[in-house]
């Protein structure tokens, strides 16, 4: 897992060396590969920054078109779900999405101890997929 570039906006007439421009890649860690055979992939990962976890699900653009469809809808899903008010929540909050020119993701926080939602009471699980 290794980005070659990083794409930069820089103000017109000003160039690199202006006060306030900082063009650093994330310092990322990755922990575990989580993948499971969706074809996405799907990494345990770790800010070196902050030293928060979190889960990144990646696809490339190119030739995984059905694979890209399924993870952009997955994503669309958490978004719904993480409308429903429960405590712990029932979904990891989305913390980033990026698409370039070679592969799209989006990362998670990572929830510890996270709660499947089959092992939510019945009248919870109900709530949530009417929701």
């Amino acid at each position: 897992f290794n980005k070659a570039a990083i794409a930069v906006q820089v103000e017109r007439d000003v160039g690199i060396g202006s006060p306030g421009f900082q063009a650093r890649a994330p310092r990322v860690e990755v922990l575990q590969n989580l993948s499971a055979g969706s074809g996405a992939a799907t990494f345990l990962m770790k800010d070196l920054d902050s030293g928060k976890r979190f889960v990144r699900k990646a696809c490339a653009l190119h030739g995984h078109g059905d694979t890209l469809k399924r993870l952009q809808a997955q994503k669309q899903c958490i978004e719904r779900y993480s409308l429903y008010p429960c405590k712990p929540p029932l979904v990891p909050r989305i913390l980033a999405e990026s698409e370039d020119s070679l592969e799209y993701y989006f990362d998670l926080e990572f929830l510890e101890g996270y709660k499947e939602l089959a092992e939510y009471p019945r009248d919870e699980q109900l709530r949530a997929v009417t929701a």
